[in-house]
């Protein structure tokens, strides 16, 4: 069975030398967080005399109970917290670094929907808004909670660590002990669902229009969708939880989201029919793998933000296409065109000091033969945080390929939110089915 990608990145800051005293990594104090709308709850096992809870940064408890609880929290945020566990002497002996993420408050009916312009049947949607991530490690391990429903027939997942097969798991939480300090980690966690009838039957009457038997190898990936559930994680986030409270001067931070889509071959052929289509057997490609800075691509949609040293924040959206080159049968250039931009909106637009949300619906056809072709469809919600973190949820066709980053502004530093190769350019017909994605960190 087709299992469906949620690719849990995780960059876990270790910020141990904001205290004094140093720790001895003794990898002994994991900790479990239970989320509500407005609060956040760490409990961990009783190990030591006392312990101190930081919240970016900064002390906000000390005492000698197993858990504590954050109130007074806003909904569907992230908090990111550190655990440290204290000797007689009040010197740190362990500790164990946290991101988590408030649950929404509200209902799922009036949540905002991806991609309902290319689902069949809104229902089937399938969004992994609704899941809420938080991760914690104490250097030893690193252990993963969600809540929130993420989409599979028979409920059992299967985990890649670094696009390497990890394990399959139930449930909704992963723990993982093969860990090192500095490191990066990305886990994937895959699932599966199953179309509904009325979209595989449109799918065989398709193809066997185009005389293409169905095999039990293709059906994999025909009548099953694909969810994404990506995370970061670095175990020297030191830098990050400092990035605040410790900076003596305010000074801006740029961000920019990146979202690509390109065709990764020279030339594809033409797989649409029509009077506008007749003499055109190939369309133009990009020729290339996935690269954040390519000025190769069929559509770009960036979103850049800005927040301001002294608290203001400006945002603005850039969205552009490139030409569309069409061939004949010997790939003799045969004309040229360029897609409107009209296609690719920005909407609920929200600003605060230290976070940005908003929603991207990208809509845009091939500037020949559009009324007989389907479009290049994708949708995505984003949270930005001015102290690096994000939460981007989304869904897309299966063809081109597609591509998301988070480019930091300042030195063009990036982390991949996600990243999909293109299957096949029937999967632009939206009776085929979509892959879902979240990414945070």
């Amino acid at each position: 069975m087709l299992k469906k990608s949620l690719t849990i990145s995780l960059f876990f800051l270790f910020s141990l030398s904001i205290w004094k005293g140093t720790a001895s990594a003794e990898g002994n104090l994991v900790v479990e967080v239970n989320s509500t709308p407005s609060t956040v709850n760490l409990a961990w096992e009783n190990s030591g005399l006392n312990y101190k809870v930081y919240q970016e940064g900064k002390e906000i408890w000390k005492g000698s109970s197993n858990n504590f609880t954050i109130k007074n929290l806003k909904s569907d945020t992230q908090y990111n917290f550190i655990v440290t566990k204290l000797d007689d002497k009040g010197n740190i002996t362990d500790s164990s670094s946290v991101r988590a993420t408030t649950t929404s408050s509200e209902p799922e009916a009036q949540k905002l929907k991806t991609f309902s312009a290319s689902s069949q049947d809104e229902s089937e949607s399938n969004s992994l808004e609704n899941v809420s991530m938080s991760s914690s490690t104490d250097g030893s391990s690193v252990k993963l909670q969600w809540v929130g429903v993420v989409p599979d027939d028979d409920k059992k997942y299967e985990v890649y660590k670094n696009d390497k097969y990890l394990k399959t798991i139930s449930g909704n939480e992963l723990t993982d002990s093969d860990i090192e300090l500095n490191k990066e980690y990305t886990y994937d966690i895959v699932g599966s669902k199953r179309i509904s009838d009325e979209r595989i039957r449109k799918i065989q009457e398709e193809l066997s229009n185009k005389n293409i038997e169905i095999t039990p190898e293709m059906e994999k990936k025909l009548y099953y969708e694909t969810f994404k559930l990506t995370r970061m994680v670095d175990t020297n986030e030191k830098k990050n939880f400092q990035i605040l409270s410790s900076s003596p001067v305010p000074r801006d931070i740029s961000y920019t989201v990146r979202y690509t889509t390109f065709i990764p071959d020279k030339y594809v052929p033409n797989p649409f029919t029509g009077d506008s289509f007749v003499k055109i057997s190939y369309f133009g490609g990009d020729d290339r793998s996935f690269y954040p800075f390519s000025y190769k691509y069929r559509t770009r949609a960036d979103f850049k933000v800005i927040f301001g040293g002294n608290g203001y924040v400006s945002t603005g959206f850039y969205p552009d296409t490139n030409p569309t080159f069409l061939y004949d049968w010997q790939k003799n250039p045969m004309g040229i065109g360029q897609a409107s931009t009209a296609g690719m909106k920005i909407l609920n637009v929200k600003k605060a000091s230290t976070s940005v949300s908003y929603q991207v619906n990208h809509d845009v056809g091939i500037p020949f033969g559009d009324s007989v072709s389907p479009d290049i469809t994708y949708s995505y919600i984003a949270k930005i945080y001015k102290n690096g973190g994000y939460a981007v949820s989304g869904t897309h066709d299966g063809a081109p390929s597609h591509e998301m980053y988070r480019i930091n502004n300042a030195d063009n530093a990036y982390r991949t939110l996600h990243q999909a190769p293109n299957i096949d350019f029937d999967y632009l017909w939206p009776f085929y089915p979509n892959t879902s994605f979240k990414a945070s960190y």
